[in-house]
């Protein structure tokens, strides 16, 4: 009975306390016989019971769990932290990347300026290449073009070798010409001097003049201010002469020393009338001397700028004898290569065309200078350089003096050849003579801009 008692109050204590899972109520002996007893008989104890493993368990649970979250807390702090620590490794990272990147963006830049830099060179190359490829093309057809030219040349050759003896002739002729013209420059070199020398005498004469000029002017100026002091002087005098003739009508007693003083005041006023006259006579002359000053310096001014033009004349005629002994120098040489020769002088032909100045420094680079025509001859050897009709540059310039043409040796223009109505200056702004020639008929003259393309002829 007691066992089968115990197994229904067992089976009772698991069905009230089944939420709880707690056996341990369950006693050997009377004490668990006792208990059950008490716990049938007082219901609410056992509610109490049950209250209490209840919040027994529930403070457990609590504390459980309270000290569940400050694990996981502190698991989740340490993770922050090491989040955290990612994060600044990350931002780090990220900015060294950033740095990286701009790092290759700027070698990335560098190497497509330097890929366009190889390209841009590379077609270049091609470009240069295709030209040598065309410049040897051209060599070797010049080559078969010298090579028909020598054959030529040596044919001229030959016939220069016939001329070299007539030139030996015409060169013993040119150095007696030469020697006449070197006396002759010898003395208009000598004739400068002296020249030179009365222009420096004549301005010694015409600073003395100045100041001969300049002295007279002061004494003038000086005798004027005499002048008006014995004016105020003879003013003054005739007011006490005045006055005295009134005090001798006045004073009967006093007559005959006024009479005196009067014939005092009289001689005085003679002298001082003589004195003024003599002033007169002076300021006269000096006046005449200044005119005569003058006409002097106006005279020694217009000798001394006549021997001035003489001067520039000689130095004129010196340069062109100058330029007529080199080119006479010069006869005895042969021509260049692709000049052509008249005369005594040396011409070459342009092939391409460009401005009045690049044309001139062309020349001058070749050791010459636009051409310059002297003769209807040396117009018609330069008109039939030139197969076709066109236009030439030639060495006449009028762009330091609008209308006064000159040369480019600094001659002046003598001979001329200007066509109908030329030069006009159209626009005012033609300021080079250019070389109309004809294939048939007369060659002319024209003024045109000195920025207009033209081809060219020098001469040496």
């Amino acid at each position: 009975m007691t066992v089968k008692y115990q197994t229904s109050t067992e089976t009772t204590m698991d069905i009230d306390d089944g939420n709880l899972g707690n056996k341990h109520l369950i006693m050997d002996g009377s004490k668990s016989q006792y208990s059950v007893y008490a716990l049938r008989n007082s219901p609410v104890r056992v509610a109490a019971l049950a209250l209490g493993f209840l919040c027994v368990f529930l403070v457990a649970g609590l504390i459980g769990q309270s000290v569940h979250y400050r694990k996981l807390g502190n698991e989740n702090q340490n993770k922050l932290e090491a989040v955290r620590g990612e994060r600044d490794n990350l931002q780090s990272n990220l900015k060294t990347a950033q740095n990286d990147k701009k790092n290759l963006e700027v070698t990335h830049e560098h190497l497509q300026q330097n890929y366009n830099y190889m390209s841009k060179s590379k077609y270049q190359m091609n470009n240069k290449n295709s030209q040598l490829s065309e410049e040897v093309t051209k060599l070797k057809q010049s080559e078969s073009t010298l090579q028909a030219s020598n054959a030529a040349l040596s044919k001229e050759l030959e016939e220069l070798k016939a001329t070299e003896e007539q030139l030996q002739t015409d060169n013993e002729a040119l150095s007696t010409s030469k020697d006449s013209l070197q006396a002759k420059y010898d003395s208009i070199a000598k004739s400068k001097k002296d020249l030179q020398a009365n222009f420096d005498t004549a301005t010694k004469e015409r600073d003395n003049l100045q100041n001969q000029f300049n002295n007279a002017t002061r004494t003038k100026e000086k005798l004027q201010n005499d002048y008006n002091s014995l004016t105020k002087d003879i003013e003054h005098l005739e007011e006490r002469y005045r006055a005295s003739s009134n005090e001798r009508d006045n004073i009967a007693s006093s007559h005959q020393n006024l009479t005196l003083e009067k014939e005092n005041l009289q001689a005085t006023f003679t002298t001082l009338s003589k004195a003024t006259d003599k002033l007169l006579a002076s300021y006269n002359s000096l006046i005449e001397e200044k005119k005569y000053l003058e006409s002097r310096l106006t005279n020694v001014t217009a000798e001394r700028d006549l021997q001035s033009v003489e001067i520039s004349n000689m130095s004129s005629v010196v340069d062109q004898l100058r330029a007529t002994v080199t080119r006479l120098n010069t006869t005895i040489n042969v021509c260049p290569s692709d000049w052509k020769k008249f005369n005594t002088s040396c011409y070459f032909a342009s092939k391409t065309k460009d401005t009045w100045y690049v044309s001139r420094a062309d020349c001058q680079n070749r050791k010459a200078d636009l051409v310059i025509i002297n003769s209807y001859a040396e117009m018609k050897f330069v008109n039939n350089l030139y197969s076709s009709n066109g236009n030439i540059w030639i060495g006449l310039t009028d762009e330091g003096i609008e209308g006064h043409w000159l040369w480019v040796d600094g001659t002046p223009l003598s001979l001329q050849f200007w066509a109908d109505d030329q030069p006009n200056s159209y626009n005012g702004n033609q300021d080079c003579g250019e070389f109309w020639y004809r294939s048939s008929g007369n060659a002319e003259w024209n003024d045109e801009k000195c920025s207009s393309k033209r081809y060219w002829v020098c001469e040496m």
